[in-house]
């Protein structure tokens, strides 16, 4: 796995998005997670009830998380592992600390790779799987050694 720093955010969830999906599910069977540094801010209170708004109109899951403080990595970290674990398709998440929470996003990577491998047959190989905020900032994950 690359050194290179990766930060998850919410410039990265779409290839967040497409890299957990697993088996093909019906809308309804779809969780998407959003993570907010807290439910206090107005900003992330809008941002929860437009991520509420569209997942109804695409009939999809939605399980809303926030830190108890700003700064509440550990809370972040908390959510981003239930949602892995409740098998989430997507994860969008505002960081309080960018740089605490790499060790999860290499989990997640590590998390879509195993997701992705079984299903991919034939002489076809899975080289990577690269977690990306910017080109500059990312995690890669190139299988069990």
């Amino acid at each position: 796995m690359s050194r290179k720093l990766g930060i998850l955010s919410t410039a990265a969830v779409a290839a967040l998005s497409i890299g957990l999906m697993s088996a093909p599910a019906s809308a309804a069977e779809t969780l998407i997670g959003l993570i907010t540094k807290t439910n206090t801010n107005p900003f992330f209170v809008k941002m929860r009830e437009g991520a509420q708004t569209k997942a109804k109109e695409l009939g999809v899951t939605l399980q809303a998380y926030a830190g108890k403080f700003d700064g509440d990595n550990d809370g972040e970290v908390a959510a981003i592992e239930a949602l892995m674990n409740a098998g989430a398709k997507g994860i969008l998440l505002v960081p309080s600390d960018s740089t605490a929470i790499v060790p999860t996003v290499e989990n997640i990577a590590i998390d879509i790779w195993n997701r992705i491998a079984p299903g991919i047959n034939g002489r076809a190989r899975l080289y990577s799987v690269r977690v990306h905020e910017t080109s500059e900032l990312w995690v890669e994950y190139r299988g069990p050694q």
